[in-house]
Protein backbone atom coordinates (compact mmCIF):
# COMPACT_ATOMS: atom_id res chain seq x y z
CA UNK A 1 0.00 0.00 0.00
CA UNK A 2 1.01 3.52 -0.11
CA UNK A 3 2.95 5.56 2.42
CA UNK A 4 -0.56 8.02 3.21
CA UNK A 5 -2.81 4.51 3.56
CA UNK A 6 -1.93 2.40 6.69
CA UNK A 7 -2.47 -1.29 6.51
CA UNK A 8 -4.46 -1.55 9.23
CA UNK A 9 -7.09 0.12 10.43
CA UNK A 10 -6.54 3.17 13.31
CA UNK A 11 -8.95 4.71 15.69
CA UNK A 12 -10.02 7.83 13.40
CA UNK A 13 -10.72 11.18 15.79
CA UNK A 14 -12.71 13.74 14.42
CA UNK A 15 -11.48 17.00 13.26
CA UNK A 16 -13.06 19.70 15.71
CA UNK A 17 -15.58 20.88 13.88
CA UNK A 18 -17.37 17.43 13.67
CA UNK A 19 -16.74 16.19 17.18
CA UNK A 20 -15.30 16.89 20.01
CA UNK A 21 -14.37 13.93 21.29
CA UNK A 22 -14.43 10.84 20.68
CA UNK A 23 -14.81 7.55 23.24
CA UNK A 24 -12.92 4.09 22.87
CA UNK A 25 -12.58 1.26 25.38
CA UNK A 26 -9.40 1.14 27.31
CA UNK A 27 -7.60 -2.49 27.15
CA UNK A 28 -4.55 -1.98 29.61
CA UNK A 29 -2.14 0.99 30.58
CA UNK A 30 1.37 1.00 31.89
CA UNK A 31 3.46 3.25 32.21
CA UNK A 32 7.42 3.51 30.06
CA UNK A 33 10.97 4.12 31.14
CA UNK A 34 10.47 7.65 31.25
CA UNK A 35 7.06 7.63 33.08
CA UNK A 36 5.07 8.38 30.68
CA UNK A 37 1.54 6.56 30.26
CA UNK A 38 0.91 4.24 27.22
CA UNK A 39 -2.44 3.29 26.57
CA UNK A 40 -3.63 0.39 24.53
CA UNK A 41 -7.07 0.64 23.55
CA UNK A 42 -9.17 -2.33 22.40
CA UNK A 43 -9.09 -1.70 18.84
CA UNK A 44 -5.43 -1.98 19.20
CA UNK A 45 -3.97 1.35 18.66
CA UNK A 46 -1.29 2.54 20.56
CA UNK A 47 -1.24 6.05 21.94
CA UNK A 48 1.68 7.73 24.58
CA UNK A 49 1.39 10.70 26.79
CA UNK A 50 3.50 13.71 25.47
CA UNK A 51 3.09 16.14 28.61
CA UNK A 52 4.09 15.48 32.25
CA UNK A 53 1.28 15.33 34.14
CA UNK A 54 1.01 12.81 36.85
CA UNK A 55 -0.74 10.08 35.63
CA UNK A 56 0.80 7.55 38.45
CA UNK A 57 -2.86 6.55 39.56
CA UNK A 58 -3.42 4.57 36.64
CA UNK A 59 -1.17 2.32 37.50
CA UNK A 60 -3.49 0.90 40.32
CA UNK A 61 -7.13 1.91 39.08
CA UNK A 62 -7.12 0.57 35.61
CA UNK A 63 -8.96 3.06 33.20
CA UNK A 64 -12.40 1.23 31.40
CA UNK A 65 -12.78 4.62 28.99
CA UNK A 66 -10.15 6.72 26.53
CA UNK A 67 -11.91 10.08 25.17
CA UNK A 68 -9.77 11.34 22.27
CA UNK A 69 -10.35 14.92 20.81
CA UNK A 70 -8.08 17.14 18.62
CA UNK A 71 -7.24 20.65 19.18
CA UNK A 72 -7.67 22.90 16.32
CA UNK A 73 -4.29 23.25 15.95
CA UNK A 74 -3.98 19.40 15.14
CA UNK A 75 -2.96 18.61 18.67
CA UNK A 76 -4.32 15.20 20.35
CA UNK A 77 -5.68 15.50 24.49
CA UNK A 78 -7.11 12.15 26.50
CA UNK A 79 -9.04 11.94 29.26
CA UNK A 80 -9.07 8.81 30.98
CA UNK A 81 -12.53 7.65 32.41
CA UNK A 82 -13.57 11.38 32.43
CA UNK A 83 -10.17 12.72 34.56
CA UNK A 84 -8.02 15.55 33.85
CA UNK A 85 -6.66 15.39 30.16
CA UNK A 86 -3.25 15.17 28.44
CA UNK A 87 -1.56 15.58 25.48
CA UNK A 88 -1.19 12.24 23.53
CA UNK A 89 0.30 11.12 20.15
CA UNK A 90 -0.38 7.53 18.21
CA UNK A 91 2.38 5.03 18.13
CA UNK A 92 3.15 3.04 14.87
CA UNK A 93 2.47 -0.36 15.56
CA UNK A 94 5.03 -2.85 13.98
Amino acid sequence: SSPSTPDHKRAYVPPPEASDKTSFDVQSVRHDRYKKLIIILQNGDVWRQKDSINTKKYTYNQPETAEIRRTLFGGLWMKLDGERAFRVEEVDRD
